[in-house]
């Protein structure tokens, strides 16, 4: 007898009873390399028990996990990995999200256990300079840099910086991800990257490899409030940073990059932008819980939201382009 199919809207619900469930059977996963033995190749759960060296039991209660959620698929009783799994759970891959990741997700676990407690008060659960925050930005920069690059090059391409001599200043730029992509597509371009100094020396390391520390010079410091100068760049970027910050310390940021800027120059925004409304897309909205437990104020903030931001610090009214799957480019000329 088959077995009857609760609603749609029975299902979502159920679905979200399973969070934990499922954020503790990826970071199992992830540990043991399950996606990367079965790229290798279809298997059964006993031929992935093998390769990975774990308990038949014990792949086949993950396989079912991920099957029943559709990141691997079964056929003629072997399980594969799915496209989304094949483009971000194996290594190689722009957004692989590794091994090495698998700490910062059991810790972001610990903070949004005690969600409650950030809901009722609208305060983080945890302070900026605890060592577990430290650690988690230890493992979570590597991912964002591979899933920002692409973006980057966009940003590279829409404003035309593989031409000229560019001057590039990127505020909180933690791996050097805008800079590596203009200095390697333009021989002339020079970039600064204002970061606290343990992380900007971590940048020109990844800078010299590449064969263009020359043309890279850093900032050292707390990004708001160091010296950024007046007139000295052509292009500013703030890459997944302002939705860490309080609407009046982006206003503060914003007006500091605008006198950095030469007139005509040009500001650059990478975020998860909702739409105004709070209507979408699904990722911002849902990366607005993430800002709850670990900032003051910050947020995923609205187009509107932004441009108002944006112009209020003497930007002309922002162009918003879709990078990637889920971030958007704010783009805007000083006025």
């Amino acid at each position: 007898m088959t077995q009857p199919v609760p609603p749609p809207e029975v299902l979502q619900v159920v679905r979200l009873l399973d969070g934990a469930r499922v954020q503790f059977a990826l970071v199992t996963a992830l540990e043991l390399h399950l996606f990367e033995h079965l790229a290798k190749g279809p298997a059964t759960a006993g031929e992935l028990a093998a390769r990975a060296g774990v308990s038949e039991r014990g792949a086949q209660a993950l396989l079912d996990t991920f099957l029943a959620l559709d990141v691997v698929k079964l056929e003629a009783g072997r399980y594969r990995n799915g496209p989304g799994a094949d483009m971000v759970l194996v290594p190689g891959k722009p957004g692989y999200v590794g091994e090495e990741q698998a700490p910062m997700l059991r810790q972001q676990v610990q903070w949004l256990s005690r969600m409650t407690d950030a809901v009722r008060t609208g305060k983080p659960v945890v302070a900026i300079d605890d060592p577990s925050v430290l650690s988690f930005w230890t493992h979570l920069t590597p991912m964002i840099a591979r899933m920002n690059a692409p973006i980057a090059a966009q940003a590279v391409r829409e404003l035309g910086l593989d031409q000229g001599e560019p001057a590039l200043l990127d505020v909180g730029g933690g791996m050097a991800v805008y800079s590596l992509a203009v200095l390697a597509a333009n021989p002339r371009a020079r970039a600064t990257q204002a970061d606290w100094p343990h992380i900007n020396a971590s940048a020109r390391a990844l800078v010299e490899k590449q064969g263009n520390g020359a043309r890279f010079e850093t900032i050292d410091g707390d990004f708001r409030r160091t010296d950024l100068g007046q007139g000295r760049f052509d292009v500013a970027v703030l890459s997944n940073i302002m939705h860490q910050e309080s609407p009046a310390s982006n206003r503060e940021l914003l007006g500091r990059l605008h006198r950095a800027l030469k007139p005509g120059a040009h500001l650059v925004v990478a975020e998860f932008v909702v739409d105004d409304g709070r209507t979408g897309p699904p990722m911002p909205l849902m990366f607005n819980l993430n800002m709850l437990p670990l900032s003051d104020e910050g947020k995923s903030y609205e187009r509107r939201e932004l441009t108002a931001l944006v112009t209020e610090a003497g930007f002309a009214a922002p162009r918003l382009v879709p990078a990637g799957p889920v971030s958007t480019l704010v783009i805007a000329a000083r006025s």
